[in-house]
């Protein structure tokens, strides 16, 4: 069976796209978005085979489609007479056949301009029915248009095999990076919501015969340590458990990028906000993942007293990162690539817990306070 989940239940719907050719930039780009995260969408471009009426090949597809997104703009008001009037009507008809309260019809604005005030029966016209203007905020009305479709992004992808695993959505986007608040944007990626786990490193151990970390006794795991963080582990070792779970999972795992740790840890730009749409961070410099201000009630660090690793997600939520990762602040140290330690641990003062702090030792050393965290690639490698 597979080896991921993605919390997302129920077939993918077949959407229809209508537009005017002079949006197209615009389309193909809602249509990548849409595609990423599962949709099946139908374009003219794209679907209509050589050879084939396209004509009857456009009404089949609005009819066969659960949603129709109507693509509106001042283009398209520019031009009375095009095709995308013709798929109107035909969805105008199919609309009229949906029981009230049936989300179908799904007006978008790629730029301003009024959606025509059409008749849909009922003494109802398309200005009824509530417009996504998604040139205002284009996330935004991404999520929205998803949520209306019953779809919603994916922000947690869960790994059932080998091991259970946990990755949260950090989205595309800019953040503030170091010391000096540089403007970074960073790909969309999945990042571990906790450390690896001594219980997760011990199926890797005994799956490919590697060796234990050197404070298992007998090649077991301490006493009540199986959800603490691994330690001594090297930035080698990081990486052969990275190349073990692609291969099993047949998803690419690795080690995150400084800039993507940190992303992780501190927030972007652009965070989710209460209704699970990006809003703008209202603290975009923060120096922890909770804030400006070092609290020692919110992470395992030197001035916590415990001197030594404790469950991940202890500290949950009131610790986590905007975007909800966990103990991105003391614990332990984590790898990221190349070769750089990120995070502070339980040994360390709070300096060195903040998101912007970082050290740099060889690939094969190893210590009692140096962990790792994994991050995911997008799409299944196969």
């Amino acid at each position: 069976g597979l080896a991921f989940l993605i919390l997302q239940a129920g077939p993918m719907p077949n959407v229809f796209i209508s537009y005017v050719r002079d949006n197209s930039d615009q389309v193909d780009k809602l249509a990548a978005e849409l595609r990423r995260h599962g949709v099946n969408v139908w374009l003219d471009r794209d679907d209509i085979l050589p050879g084939a009426d396209w004509k009857y090949a456009i009404r089949q597809a609005i009819r066969d489609g659960d949603y129709f997104i109507a693509c509106f703009s001042a283009e398209y008001v520019a031009r009375p007479i095009t095709y995308m009037n013709t798929e109107i009507g035909l969805a105008v008809e199919m609309l009229q056949q949906m029981p009230t309260g049936r989300i179908w019809f799904i007006p978008v604005l790629l730029s301003e301009c009024q959606v025509p005030d059409r008749n849909i029966g009922g003494g109802e016209t398309l200005r009824s029915l509530q417009w996504e203007p998604l040139h205002r905020d284009w996330d935004r009305g991404v999520h929205r248009i998803l949520k209306a479709m019953g779809v919603e992004k994916p922000d947690t992808l869960i790994i059932d095999k080998p091991i259970r695993l946990e990755l949260i959505r950090i989205p595309v986007g800019e953040f503030l990076m170091g010391d000096d608040m540089e403007r970074v944007e960073v790909a969309e990626f999945y990042i571990g919501k906790y450390p690896i786990t001594n219980a997760q490193y011990a199926a890797f151990v005994q799956a490919e015969y590697y060796n234990l970390p050197e404070h298992w006794k007998n090649g077991r795991i301490p006493t009540g340590k199986e959800n603490h963080p691994v330690v001594y582990v090297s930035w080698s070792d990081s990486i052969e458990f990275c190349d073990w779970l692609s291969q099993a999972t047949g998803r690419k795992f690795r080690l995150p990028s400084e800039a993507e740790w940190e992303k992780a840890a501190r927030g972007g730009l652009r965070i989710p906000g209460p209704d699970g749409a990006l809003m703008d961070n209202p603290l975009p410099d923060r120096q922890y993942p909770w804030g400006d201000e070092f609290d020692a009630g919110k992470c395992n660090t030197y001035e916590s007293g415990i001197r030594d690793t404790t469950p991940v997600g202890m500290y949950s939520p009131a610790g986590d990162s905007p975007y909800g990762v966990a103990d991105m602040a003391g614990n332990v140290c984590e790898w990221t690539q190349p070769g750089v330690l990120r995070g502070g641990s339980s040994y360390d003062r709070q300096d060195y817990a903040a998101s912007s702090d970082r050290s740099y030792f060889r690939p094969g050393n190893r210590h009692f306070y140096w962990g790792v965290r994994v991050v995911a690639g997008l799409v299944p490698a196969f």
